[in-house]
């Protein structure tokens, strides 16, 4: 296995579709990538249907990602095994990883508790502060 750099990626088109499975560990996703195969041809993107892709390769879904285009310009991977290729809709797309879902899911996201024991919100109007003593903050 080696190191293979990819350079001059910045502006290239691609897009991805996720095939989203259950696993032993939980809901896993495949995902295919049509960068250095073709340029994500935009008729054929826009005809693609998420629940037929998913029915013709037993997942769960698919999800479809994209079109993107690349803001970094290089990037290194490591290849590993054979290239697996699947076509979609007339794109073809290589098998770049294989991922569990569930490590992407955090705990809901809790607000902070103020000191006055209520949680904080953008909608919670701030207090006038009784130190204030010019016009611009209510005071003096």
């Amino acid at each position: 296995m080696s190191a293979e750099p990819i350079t001059g990626l910045s502006g290239k088109r691609y897009g991805e579709v996720l095939l989203v499975t259950p696993g032993e560990a939980g809901l896993q996703a495949s995902v295919y990538n049509s960068f250095g195969l073709n340029d994500c041809p935009a008729e054929l993107w826009s005809a693609l249907d998420a629940q037929a892709i998913a029915a013709e390769n037993a997942a769960a879904t698919a999800l479809l990602n994209g079109p993107r285009y690349w803001l970094m310009n290089e990037i290194e991977k490591t290849t590993q095994g054979p290239r697996i290729i699947k076509n979609f809709g007339g794109i073809d797309m290589v098998l770049q990883a294989q991922t569990l879902l569930s490590g992407m899911n955090p705990a809901p996201y809790t607000p902070p508790i103020r000191s006055t024991g209520t949680p904080s919100s953008p909608l919670t109007p701030a207090k006038r502060s009784t130190n204030c003593t010019t016009p611009r903050c209510g005071g003096g």
